[in-house]
């Protein structure tokens, strides 16, 4: 007689997977950006920081700023969020709600090889596309990390 699992601990197991793949994503999409800046001889997010105040300077305008500050303060979290979601831990979970603004405001999807997929695509339609599938891509992590575990 084969005895079913517990449906608790199944549900537990599916979550912690979710956890698992959306904190590799956020870990890996850092390592990507690091790579990618430190091979054209900046530093990741420093960089960002510093075109940003000579913008300022130039258009006397602070939004670049704010748009940088927010990405450098996002690249952070993601760091902290891959770690604790690697880890199986609740606040991982909970920093990671936290991002879906700023990764829609300066659109980082939470499944970043979507950038790569609209790549191939018109560019209106790369746009429309785009916008539905991020929007897509960050309810699917809500949706798999929130179920209870």
């Amino acid at each position: 007689m084969s005895r079913r699992p517990n449906s608790r601990y199944s549900l537990a197991m599916v979550t912690f997977r979710w956890m698992m793949f959306w904190g590799a994503l956020d870990l890996i999409y850092l390592v990507i950006v690091a790579i990618k800046d430190l091979s054209a001889g900046q530093i990741p997010a420093y960089a960002d920081l510093i075109l940003a105040f000579e913008t300022v300077t130039v258009y006397e305008s602070y939004v670049p700023l704010l748009v940088a500050g927010l990405g450098a303060a996002l690249y952070v979290s993601l760091g902290f969020s891959g770690v604790l979601l690697l880890m199986g831990r609740k606040s991982g979970k909970y920093l990671s709600y936290v991002q879906i603004a700023p990764r829609l405001v300066l659109v980082i999807p939470s499944f970043f090889p979507l950038i790569w997929i609209l790549g191939f695509l018109p560019s209106p339609l790369a746009i429309y596309v785009g916008v539905v599938l991020m929007l897509l891509s960050e309810s699917a992590k809500v949706v798999s990390l929130s179920r209870q575990s």
